[in-house]
């Protein structure tokens, strides 16, 4: 990977965390675990669902097979981007990642999500793994390479950021 896809990889990472760790500072306590509505995730559940899947991509980038067949691609990349923040069509999480109360406050569930985005940004930023020739199974992007599975991690923080967002304005 090139210093610049690099750098470009690392600071989409940074910028999504800091997007959603803003979003979830802005969350007053007393609606931190409320539902705008009864079948709605309130900004706790949608914070542990974050950190679940934050961590359970991660493991998938860790399980990513080599691919020589596996390229880079900017434009699947800029799609993937694109689609993965778009909040129009609602998307059914899988249910290993689905809130369950694993964590008792959202400041518990905001550190394991830095966390464990610190982690994946530490990866991003010191492997000597070729991302784009690395193979990984994502449930709605499959196949999909590391960068872009990087990508996707990004805008995951960053369409969530966008739910809590809408959360706090409905709940005020």
């Amino acid at each position: 990977m090139s210093p610049e896809r690099r750098a470009e990889i690392l600071e989409i990472l940074e910028q999504s965390r800091r997007e959603f760790l803003d979003a979830v500072e802005a969350v007053p306590a007393e609606i931190a675990q409320r539902k705008p509505t009864p079948e709605a995730w309130s900004p706790l559940e949608i914070a542990e669902h974050v950190a679940l899947t934050e961590m359970g991509m991660f493991r998938m980038l860790g399980a990513a097979e080599p691919d020589a067949s596996a390229t880079e691609n900017r434009e699947r990349e800029a799609e993937i981007a694109r689609r993965i923040v778009g909040r129009a069509k609602a998307v059914d999480a899988p249910d290993r990642v689905k809130p369950t109360g694993r964590f008792a406050t959202l400041a518990e569930a905001v550190a394991q999500f830095d966390q464990a985005r610190q982690t994946t940004i530490g990866f991003a930023g010191e492997t000597e793994k070729n991302l784009f020739a690395m193979r990984a199974q994502h449930p709605f992007f499959d196949p999909i390479n590391g960068y872009e599975l990087l990508i996707v991690m990004a805008g995951h923080a960053r369409r969530h950021a966008a739910q809590i967002a809408e959360t706090v304005a409905i709940e005020r």
